[in-house]
């Protein structure tokens, strides 16, 4: 009975000692594991949403071929791709001349630094957009000016006009001429911001 107590108590310290070389062994394997499994979850984390990504990209293109040709035209004059200065001066001098304004000088700067940049652009443009803004000065009458504001903000190009001064200078007509020939003519100042694509 002594043998066998001795036996059985040998086998359990020999059991013992060999889940513990075992234990020890496999541990750093086991980590390995661990790490590897957890690796592939955020990888398939990251592929499933690539994946969503990708599809809602094909929605987008799929959306965006069924758009009309001319609806595309018109989104590229709200929003042009490039920064394009040279177009804008003439669409410019346009607007002014149409509405009977005098045009005496048009300034153009356009933004470099991506931080100052994104404070120019309005909250409710969403994505790339880049301002660029113009300064012009211009003379005219109050009506002729007024159309002007008008047509900026009709234009189908995006503008917003950040400010505006003016001064008044003040013809009189000939003293044969009514109370009605006093004409009055203002000096305007008008900054306003384009924007394009980045």
């Amino acid at each position: 009975m002594k043998a066998n107590k001795k036996i059985i108590f040998i086998v359990t310290v020999l059991f013992v000692v060999i889940a513990l070389i075992v234990w020890y062994a496999m541990m750093p394997s086991y980590k390995e594991i661990s790490k590897l499994s957890k690796s592939i979850a955020e990888k398939k984390l990251d592929f499933d949403k690539k994946k969503l990504l990708l599809g809602e990209m094909e929605a987008l293109k799929k959306s965006y071929a069924e758009i009309d040709k001319s609806d595309k035209e018109k989104l590229e004059r709200i929003l042009p791709r490039e920064e394009n200065i040279t177009a804008l001066l003439p669409e410019m001098e346009v607007v002014l001349i149409q509405n009977g304004l005098n045009i005496a000088n048009i300034n153009f700067e356009s933004f470099l630094d991506v931080k100052t940049a994104a404070k120019k652009i309005p909250k409710f443009i969403k994505g790339d957009a880049k301002p660029v803004k113009i300064s012009l000065d211009a003379d005219g009458g109050y009506e002729a000016f007024r159309n002007f504001l008008t047509s900026i903000e009709w234009n189908e190009r995006l503008m917003d006009i950040s400010s505006i001064k003016f001064t008044t200078q003040t013809k009189k007509g000939n003293q044969e001429s009514s109370a009605d020939a006093e004409q009055e003519k203002f000096s305007f100042n008008v900054a306003l911001y384009a924007y394009w694509l980045q």
